[in-house]
């Protein structure tokens, strides 16, 4: 029987982690977790990849529709509604300002991860 040295229980001679948790190799549980470490770095990597595609094709998109909400709105203003062509230019600037919102963010995790 194996004595676990964390909480006192006597385990199987076999045993390789105790019911508290407690590993009784260290070495093969550090070897384990960063093989695990490794595989998740990878995973997060690639998923980085791909979100921030989308997140670049979200600020294009967010430009063009903010541009066409700013044409309509002056449109909409020289024919005589101005309530409308204000909304559409206020609508323009809120998604704009999104899009300039996801750019500083994009910038922030790009930092981070340096």
């Amino acid at each position: 029987m194996k004595k676990c040295p964390f909480c006192g229980k006597e385990n199987d001679i076999n045993a390789i982690k105790c019911s508290c948790g407690y590993y009784f190799d260290k070495s093969k549980y550090v070897e384990t977790s960063s093989e695990s470490a490794t595989n998740q770095t990878k995973i997060y990597k690639n998923s980085s990849r791909g979100n921030f595609i989308i997140a670049n094709i979200t600020i294009i998109v967010f430009y063009i529709i903010g541009l066409i909400s700013i044409i309509a709105g002056f449109v909409t203003w020289n024919n005589g509604d101005k309530i409308i062509g204000l909304s559409s230019i206020g609508t323009a600037l809120v998604i704009i300002a999104f899009a300039e919102i996801i750019k500083i963010l994009l910038s922030i995790e790009k930092n981070t991860r340096k």
